[in-house]
C-alpha cells in the first residue's frame, strides 16, 4: 500500500528492469543495459528527495563494488546485514522467485522515506528507513549491485561507497543538506547533473569547467580555456569562417587572412591591382602600407606636393593627415588593397 501511494504521489511510471536469471544457485554480473538502468534509477530517485538536497552527488558505477555485492548476494542474505561503515554501505532485498525486476525493490527502498522525519533525523517508530537513507546518502559516489538465485527467491544487494547511516555522538545525522539543488556542491563537484523534467540536480565533476564550447571542430585547451581552431576558422569559439583560398598569396593562420603577393589584393588575393601610373597624374593608384612611419622631411615634402596638385584627394600635409592616409590600407583612386607595392618608394622617401 505504501509503495502504491509513493508511486502515485512522487514518481512517473518506472520502466521494468529485467534481469536474466541464472540457474543452479549462481551469482552473475549485470549486463551493460541492466547496469545502466539500475544506476539511472538510483540517480533519478536521489534527485527527487524532499526536502530538496543541496549537496546530493551523482552516483557512478563501480565494478569493484559490484563484485562485493555479488558475493554478498551469494550468501542469500542469510548473514546479518553489515554494520554501517564510512567506507562501505549496504542495501539488500530478497525478491520472489522469478521476479525479474529490481526496479520495484529500489522503489520500496525509496518509499521508506515517507516514514523518515528529516527535521528530527529519525524514522517513525517500528519502521525501517535505513535502505532509504543509504540510497539518498549525499556523499555516496560509487555504486555496485549483484544478484544471486536462492531457494525460493533471489537475493539482490547493492554496495555504496562511501557508506551512509552515520551517527554523531550516538545520534543519527541527516543523509543530506537541505537547500536548492546543487547549491552546496564542493569545488571539485561544481557541475550540476540534470536529466529529468522534474528539475532536481546532482553534484558532479564538471564536464567542462571552462564553460566554453568550441565550434566547427575546434579543440578546447582545458588549461587555458581557449579554443584551438581548425584551418579556415577563427574567433574565440572558432565560430568565424575565414578564407583559405589564397589565389595569389599565402594564408596567415593566426590572422585568418591572406598575405597577397605583390600586385594582388582582395580577401583571397584574387584581384589584380591597377597598373602603376606616374604620380603626376591625378587618380593614380598608389599603394599605402599599413605601418607607422616617422614623419621625415622627404615624406612630408612628397605628400605636400601631391596634395597641392590635388592628386588622390590627399589632405593638408600635417603629420596626422599623412599617417591617416598611410593607414587607410587602400590604393587611392583604384580602391585596391595593395599593401606590398611601392614599399621601396616610400622607404626611399623616408
Amino acid at each position: 500500500e505504501l509503495l502504491g501511494a509513493a508511486r502515485s504521489r512522487m514518481w512517473p511510471p518506472v520502466p521494468v528492469i529485467p534481469i536474466h536469471r541464472a540457474t543452479g544457485g549462481e551469482s552473475w554480473a549485470l549486463s551493460t543495459k541492466e547496469t545502466f538502468l539500475v544506476l539511472s534509477l538510483h540517480n533519478k530517485l536521489r534527485s527527487q528527495v524532499q526536502p530538496p538536497a543541496a549537496n546530493m552527488q551523482r552516483l557512478d558505477w563501480s565494478e569493484e563494488l559490484a563484485r562485493l555485492a555479488r558475493a554478498r548476494a551469494g550468501g542469500c542474505l542469510a548473514a546479518p546485514a553489515p554494520a554501517p561503515a564510512t567506507q562501505l554501505g549496504w542495501s539488500e532485498a530478497l525478491l520472489p522467485a522469478g521476479a525479474g525486476d529490481v526496479g520495484a525493490a529500489l522503489l520500496r527502498w525509496f518509499a521508506e522515506g515517507q516514514r523518515y522525519d528529516y527535521a528530527a533525523a529519525r524514522c517513525a517508530p517500528n519502521a525501517t528507513c535505513r535502505h532509504y537513507t543509504q540510497l539518498v546518502w549525499a556523499t555516496a559516489a560509487r555504486l555496485g549491485c549483484g544478484r544471486h538465485t536462492c531457494a525460493g527467491g533471489e537475493a539482490f544487494a547493492c554496495a555504496y561507497s562511501p557508506g551512509g547511516n552515520w551517527e554523531m555522538n550516538g545520534k543519527p545525522i541527516v543523509p543530506y543538506k537541505q537547500g536548492a539543488w546543487c547549491s552546496l556542491c564542493t569545488a571539485g563537484l561544481s557541475g550540476c547533473f540534470k536529466s529529468w523534467d522534474h528539475g532536481g540536480g546532482l553534484c558532479e565533476v564538471p564536464r567542462n569547467p571552462c564553460r566554453v564550447a568550441c565550434r566547427n571542430g575546434g579543440r578546447l585547451n582545458m588549461s587555458s580555456c581557449q579554443c584551438t581552431c581548425p584551418r579556415g576558422y577563427t574567433g574565440r569559439y572558432c565560430q568565424v569562417r575565414c578564407s583559405v583560398q589564397c589565389v595569389h598569396g599565402m594564408f596567415r593562420t593566426e590572422e585568418c587572412s591572406c598575405l597577397c603577393h605583390a600586385g594582388y589584393s582582395g580577401a583571397e588575393c584574387a584581384s589584380e591591382c591597377a597598373p602603376e601610373r606616374s604620380p603626376s597624374s591625378p587618380g593614380t593608384a598608389v599603394p599605402v602600407i599599413s605601418h607607422s612611419f616617422e614623419m621625415s622631411p622627404g615624406l612630408i615634402a612628397w605628400h605636400s606636393s601631391q596634395a597641392e596638385e590635388g592628386w588622390a584627394g590627399l589632405t593638408a600635409p600635417s603629420p596626422d593627415n599623412i599617417r591617416r592616409n598611410l593607414e587607410k590600407k587602400m590604393c587611392f583612386g583604384a580602391q585596391f588593397q595593395c599593401e606590398q607595392r611601392l614599399w621601396s618608394l616610400l622607404a626611399a622617401l623616408m
